[in-house]
C-alpha cells in the first residue's frame, strides 16, 4: 500500500514520502500560478482550477493568495466565494458546499501530526474529512481543524477555533467554536418576511446584536433585530437617465444587493417597471450564453451577481450588437470593465484596480456626469461634421468654377490670389465658428448612428455637391451677368458665343467680371456658413445661443471682402474694380442664395435623417 493510499483511508502514513512531496510540488505550480493571475483573467483562473481541485463547481472566486496541501482532494460546490489569504491542508476529503462564503484567512486543516514523539519525528501524520454544508459563512480568521462536519445554513463567527461538528441552521462562535443561539424555522420565516418587507423598499438590511457586558467580546452575542439603511440615489440621476433613455440609450442596473431592493430602486429610477425586468446572479448561471443574450434584451436589472456574471451580461450585450459602457468602483468590477467597450471607473470611491482597468473616469462619482459626456461627445461630433460639409461644399463650388470655365474655354473666373483670400476666409473663422457652435437642444433627442455609419451617411456627400452646385451656379452668374448685360444692350453687337468671347478677352472688362465672381464666391460661403450651423432649423436660431463667433466672422468676412475690392493699393494687388452701390445690393443678394436654399429645405431636412 502506497503512502498516497494510507492517506486516503485515514491511516498513519509518511509525510516525507517522495510521492507525496512530488505532488505537493505540482500542487504549488498551480496555485502559485493562481496568484499570479489578474482579475480579469478569469477563464485561466477557471482552468488552473480544474486542474488543481478533485471537483469545481460553477461560478467559484478565489482571492488570491490561496494555498493548499494537494488540491486533489478538494470539491468546491456552486457559487462559492473565497477571500484572500485561505490555507487548506487537505490530506483528507475537504468539501465545500455551494453558496457558500469564507472570510478573509480561513484555515481548513484536515492534517495532523502523529502523538508518538518517534513517530512524528519520522514523519508519522495522518488526516480526517472536513465537510463544510451548503449556505455556510465562516467568518474572517476561522480554523476548522480536522474530522469536523459544518451542516447547512450555519454562521461560524470570526475569530473562531472549530474543533466539533457543528448542526445545520445556527450561529456559533468562540474558541472552542459553541453553539450560541439555535436559529429556528420560525427565526428564519420571521426574519425572511420582515428583511423581504424591507429590502422591496429600496433598504439594505442589516441584522442587530447585543452583549451583556462591557467587553468588546464577539461571544454570547444576543440577536434584537434588524435595520435598514437606504442609499438614496441622487437628485440628478433620474432625469439623467431619462435624458439617456430619450437619446436612445439603455440604462441598465447590475447590482451585488438583494433581487428586490435592487428592482425598487431600479423602479424609483425608471430604469424596471416589474419583477419580469430583473434577474439574479443564480438565474444567470442557469443560463447558456445564446438564452443569455436574448435575455438581456428585455432585463433591466441583475441582482446578486458575481464578477463572472458582469463579464458574461458585457458580453451578451455586445454580441447582441450593443456598444457597452461599463461603471463600477470595486476590484470585483475591473474584468467587466476591461470587457466593456468603455469602461468607466469612479474617481472618488473607485479602487486603483478598477481606474486600471477602466477607459475613464468619473471624478465625481455622479452617474449624470456620464449623460454629460455622451451630449459633449455627439456636440463635439456634430461641429466636426458640420465644418467638413462646410469646406467641402465651399471648395466644391470653386473647382466645379474653376473646371467649368477651363472646360468650356472661358478665362479664369477667379485669379490665384483670389482663390487663396477666399480660402483664407471661409478656412479661418467660419470654420472655427462652426468648430465650437453652441450645443444643438434637441442632440439628446436623437438616436444613436451605427457603429458602422460613415461621415456621408444618409446622402451627406449629395448634400455637400448639391450646395457647391449652387455656389458655383451663383458665381458663374455673376461672372457672366456684365457679358449678358453688356452685349444685350441697344446699339451692341448682339450676345454671341464668339462676342462673349471677345468680350472676355479686354482687360478690364475681364477684371469687371472676375471681381463679381470673387465678391459672390467670398461672399456666399459667408452665407452658407449661417445656414450650416443647423440644417434642419432656420438661421435665425443662430444668433439666439451664447456663439457669438457665427457674427464675428460673418462681418469680419464681409469686411473684408468690401475693402480688397474698394481700398485703393488693395484692389491693384488683388486685381479688382470698385464697384457702384446697387451692384454691392444685388450682389450681396446673389451671395445670399445658398442661405435661402436652406430656408426653403429646412421642412425637407427635418424629416431626413441626416445629423449634424
Amino acid at each position: 500500500m502506497t503512502e498516497w493510499e494510507r492517506m486516503q483511508k485515514g491511516l498513519v502514513y509518511n509525510d516525507f514520502d517522495q510521492d507525496l512531496f512530488n505532488k505537493r510540488v505540482e500542487a504549488k505550480k498551480l496555485f502559485k500560478a493562481y496568484n499570479k493571475t489578474d482579475d480579469e483573467e478569469i477563464d485561466l483562473r477557471n482552468k488552473i482550477m480544474k486542474q488543481l481541485f478533485k471537483n469545481v463547481g460553477e461560478n467559484v472566486w478565489i482571492e488570491p493568495d490561496f494555498r493548499c496541501e494537494f488540491g486533489k482532494n478538494i470539491t468546491i460546490g456552486d457559487n462559492v466565494y473565497i477571500n484572500f489569504g485561505c490555507i487548506i491542508l487537505d490530506c483528507s476529503e475537504v468539501t465545500i458546499g455551494s453558496h457558500t462564503l469564507l472570510g478573509p484567512n480561513i484555515g481548513l486543516y484536515a492534517a495532523n501530526h502523529s502523538t508518538d514523539a518517534t513517530e512524528r519525528i519520522n514523519g508519522g501524520c495522518y488526516g480526517k474529512p472536513i465537510h463544510i454544508g451548503n449556505n455556510v459563512w465562516l467568518g474572517g480568521d476561522v480554523k476548522v481543524l480536522q474530522g469536523v462536519t459544518i451542516e447547512d445554513n450555519t454562521i461560524i463567527g470570526a475569530g473562531s477555533i472549530v474543533t466539533k461538528d457543528i448542526p445545520a441552521n445556527v450561529i456559533a462562535v468562540g474558541n472552542p467554536c459553541k453553539v450560541i443561539r439555535k436559529i429556528t424555522e420560525k427565526d428564519i420565516s420571521t426574519i425572511n418576511e420582515n428583511s423581504k418587507i424591507m429590502a422591496k423598499q429600496a433598504y439594505r438590511v442589516l441584522a442587530l446584536a447585543i452583549h451583556e457586558s462591557n467587553v468588546v467580546d464577539e461571544e454570547n452575542l444576543t440577536f434584537v433585530g434588524m435595520v435598514g439603511m437606504i442609499d438614496p440615489a441622487r437628485e440628478e440621476a433620474k432625469p439623467a437617465v431619462e435624458c439617456l433613455h430619450k437619446a436612445g440609450i439603455r440604462t441598465i442596473m447590475i447590482t451585488g444587493d438583494h433581487k428586490d431592493t435592487a428592482l425598487a430602486i431600479a423602479k424609483n429610477l425608471n430604469i424596471a417597471t416589474d419583477e419580469k425586468q430583473c434577474m439574479s446572479g443564480d438565474e444567470i448561471d442557469s443560463l447558456s450564453m445564446e438564452l443569455l443574450e436574448e435575455k438581456v434584451k428585455t432585463t433591466n436589472v441583475f441582482a446578486r451577481v458575481s464578477p463572472e456574471n458582469k463579464v458574461n451580461i458585457v458580453k451578451a450585450l455586445q454580441n447582441s450588437g450593443n456598444i457597452v459602457a461599463m461603471t463600477g468602483d470595486g476590484v470585483n468590477d475591473a474584468p467587466s470593465l476591461k470587457t466593456a467597450d468603455i469602461g468607466i471607473a469612479m474617481g472618488i470611491t473607485g479602487t486603483d484596480v478598477a481606474k486600471g482597468a477602466a477607459d475613464m473616469t468619473l471624478m465625481d462619482d455622479n452617474f449624470a456626469s456620464i449623460e454629460k459626456a455622451v451630449e459633449e461627445g455627439r456636440s463635439i461630433y456634430s461641429n466636426i461634421k458640420k465644418a467638413i460639409f462646410f469646406l467641402l461644399s465651399s471648395n466644391f463650388g470653386e473647382v466645379m468654377t474653376m473646371f467649368f470655365a477651363a472646360c468650356i474655354g472661358f478665362p479664369s473666373p477667379l485669379r490665384a490670389i483670389h482663390i487663396l483670400w477666399v480660402n483664407l476666409i471661409s478656412d479661418s473663422l467660419p470654420a472655427l465658428a462652426l468648430g465650437r457652435d453652441d450645443k444643438d437642444s434637441d442632440i439628446m433627442n436623437l438616436k444613436p448612428r451605427p457603429v458602422n455609419e460613415g461621415l456621408f451617411a444618409h446622402h451627406g456627400f449629395s448634400f455637400c455637391f448639391f450646395y457647391g452646385f449652387i455656389i458655383f451656379l451663383i458665381t458663374m452668374i455673376a461672372f457672366l451677368i456684365n457679358p449678358l448685360i453688356d452685349l444685350n444692350a441697344p446699339g451692341s453687337v448682339g450676345f454671341t458665343w464668339n462676342n462673349l468671347l471677345i468680350y472676355l478677352q479686354n482687360d478690364a472688362q475681364l477684371d469687371k467680371c472676375q471681381t463679381f465672381a470673387f465678391t459672390v464666391l467670398g461672399m456666399s460661403q459667408l452665407f452658407h456658413m449661417l445656414g450650416m450651423s443647423n440644417v434642419k432649423k432656420s438661421f435665425v436660431n443662430v444668433f439666439k445661443g451664447k456663439n457669438i463667433m457665427f457674427l464675428i466672422s460673418f462681418i469680419f468676412g464681409l469686411t473684408l471682402q468690401i475693402l480688397v475690392t474698394e481700398l485703393p493699393y488693395v484692389t491693384d494687388f488683388f486685381q479688382t474694380t470698385a464697384l457702384e452701390w446697387y451692384e454691392w445690393l444685388w450682389l450681396i443678394a446673389l451671395s445670399s442664395f445658398p442661405l435661402i436654399v436652406h430656408e426653403l429645405l429646412v421642412p425637407v431636412l427635418k424629416k431626413s435623417k441626416l445629423q449634424f
